[in-house]
């Protein structure tokens, strides 16, 4: 939904959305770090990173596959890996900004 309201790409959205989260992150670990509370900054970012995996996707590319649908299989795989590397580009497009903050 927000994504057609902004005019982006499914693949931009994804990329800005871990971009934004990633940096995010950073800056509560940062907050955290300076209020001397305790927390583990790879967790927080892996979790926080978990709802946007393409579960679904792959495991519907898998069954496709399973039951013998290669075309529709490998489609579905393809785009799945493509989203998955759009979200992985955008953590560490946003790590490289926000610096080595994740791990103080």
């Amino acid at each position: 939904v927000l994504n057609d309201a902004a005019g982006l790409s499914e693949l931009m959205f994804d990329l800005l959305a871990s971009l934004i989260l990633s940096l995010s992150v950073i800056a509560l670990t940062a907050l955290f770090t300076y209020l001397k509370m305790s927390v583990d900054s790879s967790i927080v970012l892996i979790s926080s990173i978990m709802p946007m995996v393409p579960g679904i996707a792959l495991t519907n590319a898998l069954r496709d596959l399973l039951n013998g649908d290669f075309v529709s299989g490998s489609n579905r795989l393809l785009e799945a890996l493509v989203i998955a590397g759009t979200i992985a580009v955008g953590i560490g497009f946003g790590m490289g900004i926000g610096g080595d903050g994740l791990w103080f």
